[in-house]
């Protein structure tokens, strides 16, 4: 036990690397779920995260003050959309899109990459053990081969992207 245990006074006296957040509590690398039940609002939520990270800034208030709206990195984000079809989709991209700048959909259109893949699934089944799916392995080639890679990629939504598993 120790090895592993370390002082407050020491931790206190340590210089910290600075943290990259990709929006405020979610840490860039890291894997985040958004869960509630059906309805809550979940998709809407990740397409103006998604939206907000490609611009740069908190365009919809979801974590500050109105008149101190908070600053976001910007970077790419990839959506993966394995419910909701493309013209839904397409949809709330419209409306969410509406209240913006030029500049700031011009952003959002640059920064902002769709998948609808038909039966994605994170993981699949092979000689009775779950693995990475061919999806995965592809999703996999493809960030490696991006010239700048994403600051978020969201799922959406994690139940309908598990294959032959299931969220337990």
């Amino acid at each position: 036990l120790e090895a592993c245990m370390v002082s407050m006074a020491e931790m206190m006296k340590s210089r910290a690397q600075p943290l990259d957040f990709v929006i405020p509590t979610v840490l860039r690398g890291t894997v985040t779920a958004l869960v509630g039940p059906g309805g809550a609002g979940k998709s809407g939520f990740a397409l103006q995260t998604a939206i907000s990270v490609a611009i740069g800034r908190d365009v919809y208030n979801l974590w500050g003050d109105p008149d101190k709206p908070v600053t976001i990195k910007k970077g790419k984000v990839l959506y993966i959309s394995a419910e909701d079809g493309r013209e839904v989709v397409t949809n709330r991209v419209k409306v969410a899109c509406k209240k913006l700048t030029r500049a700031q959909r011009r952003n959002a259109i640059e920064n902002v990459q769709w998948f609808f893949p038909e039966g994605f699934g994170i993981v699949k089944r092979s000689n009775g053990q779950l693995v990475e799916s061919d999806w995965i392995t592809d999703l996999h080639k493809f960030l490696r081969e991006m010239p700048e890679k994403p600051r978020l990629i969201i799922i959406d939504t994690l139940n309908r992207s598990l294959g032959d598993a299931n969220e337990n």
